[in-house]
């Protein structure tokens, strides 16, 4: 019986071991923490604020859009998205412009089962009641995923090479012209965004309003973004899907018409070369100056940035 106790005694000491080691080693590492404190040490100069998923993430360089940051995630959603920018606005800023994507893909339902996966990290911008409501999940559990990460560990965090980021920009260096699969590779792609897409989706909708409502309230002007996409992209999609973008982004500037201080801009066809991009629906380094500088042209051409 003693034995089994020291036995047990040494196991909860290796565990709490492997699990602070985790979070003084391997979470500090991660690029959700690394972009957080970079925007921590640069949030006194940020007029201009990227939010969303991959795709501002890779396409928005900020070196090339002065006083901006980019706190854009891979795959987020515009629930994840209105956390983030709900912590922002309610502390002391200098943010002016909230820049958000619009595309079709971001009112579909397909990252339900990544959705807030990262507890240690999503607890700082959501408290367990609430992270426990959009993940229909006990706070106990989320509790213990919060406080102990180590539990979610995966041998590939640590093979993986850690991302370059600038100022929260994610640097995608491949070249999606040289694949030769690159019609099969915009199929995967299409396949994982609309499985699931019938219409858009209700809840997703009613944060987007509540993003825009919020950012209105607090006095900053919203631009939403259509980012560019491969020619790949856009043929697969014509060929396998039957939504049509012209409808898609008529109801949508229908439902936004009583906004009065929100612009809409559209690049989704103006880069479509696929030397630009990493994958058919991100952009590479080259792809990214090209569209930021793009970017920053039509903000300052219609006075949104200097």
């Amino acid at each position: 019986m003693l034995l089994a106790v020291i036995l047990l005694l040494l196991i909860v000491f290796v565990f709490l071991v492997c699990n602070q080691l985790y979070i003084d080693r391997i979470i500090p590492d991660r690029s959700l923490m690394r972009t957080d404190l970079q925007f921590k040490n640069y949030k006194d100069r940020i007029r201009l604020l990227v939010l969303g998923d991959s795709f501002p993430a890779s396409a928005v360089n900020p070196e090339f859009l002065p006083n901006s940051f980019n706190l854009a995630c891979s795959a987020e959603t515009y629930e994840q998205t209105y956390l983030k920018m709900r912590k922002v606005l309610n502390e002391k800023n200098s943010v002016r412009v909230i820049l958000m994507p619009l595309d079709i893909h971001s009112f579909a339902r397909y990252r339900d089962h990544y959705l807030f996966s990262h507890v240690w990290y999503w607890s700082h911008y959501a408290s367990y009641s609430e992270l426990s409501r959009l993940m229909k999940t006990s706070r106990f559990a989320l509790f213990i995923k919060s406080k102990f990460p180590v539990l979610g560990f995966s041998l590939r965090w640590i093979a993986r090479k850690p991302a370059i980021i600038i100022r929260g920009w994610r640097r995608y260096d491949k070249t999606f012209a040289v694949s030769k699969t690159r019609r099969e590779e915009a199929r995967e792609v299409l396949a994982m965004q609309f499985k699931e897409y019938k219409d858009i989706d209700a809840g997703f909708w009613d944060v987007f309003l509540r993003i825009i409502d919020l950012a209105l309230a607090k006095g900053k002007r919203v631009v939403l973004i259509k980012y560019p996409l491969t020619e790949s992209y856009f043929d697969e999609f014509k060929k396998y899907y039957d939504i049509k973008p012209k409808e898609f982004y008529g109801i949508i500037k229908k439902r936004l018409a009583k906004y009065k201080n929100i612009k809409i801009l559209d690049y989704q066809k103006a880069f479509l070369d696929d030397a630009l991009f990493a994958d058919p629906i991100h952009m590479n380094v080259q792809g990214a100056e090209l569209f930021t500088k793009r970017l920053a042209r039509d903000l300052k051409r219609l006075r949104i940035a200097s």
